[in-house]
């Protein structure tokens, strides 16, 4: 009774995993999501020592075909634990998200928005993990446009260590 049960229940359970699925799967390794996340933590230079910094990636919806994620709505978030407001914010309308190698690749536009009104936009961009000390590498390919206040200049100046 309980393998007749079984196949009762696997037979029922088919139709959410064919193409007509409400969940938007076709195969095992090919599905659609809505609301995608996923985190861990960035170490990163600040002010000459080394800061730990929790990220967080999301999409909107995201179709995945492992190990990569393409992602609409794209938004990455480095945000400090005890803060309510991110410390950066990166935005993106699509991306693909290649999880086994920690990279995130984008074709179209993409801001990033940071702390003491630094902002940061252009087109195409790429965003490794360096494994030996897990620092981001940002890196814009076109048509960059950087924003921030003078005064942002004169105060690491004038916290940075005479020589």
């Amino acid at each position: 009774m309980r393998f007749l049960s079984f196949i009762l229940l696997a037979a029922l359970a088919l139709p959410l995993f064919s193409a007509d699925s409400p969940l938007g799967m076709d195969s095992l390794d090919h599905m659609e999501l809505q609301g995608f996340q996923t985190n861990g933590v960035a170490t990163l230079p600040r002010r000459g020592r080394q800061e730990s910094l929790p990220w967080r990636i999301q999409g909107q919806r995201a179709l995945v075909e492992l190990p990569l994620y393409h992602l609409q709505g794209f938004q990455m978030i480095l945000q400090k634990e005890d803060s309510p407001t991110p410390e950066f914010l990166l935005e993106s309308p699509r991306c693909r998200y290649n999880q086994k190698l920690q990279q995130i690749h984008g074709d179209g536009p993409i801001h990033l928005t940071g702390p003491d009104g630094l902002e940061i936009s252009g087109v195409g961009f790429d965003l490794y993990w360096q494994d030996s000390q897990k620092l981001p590498l940002f890196v814009l390919r076109e048509a960059v446009h950087i924003q921030f206040p003078l005064s942002l200049v004169q105060k690491e100046e004038s916290t940075s260590p005479a020589p």
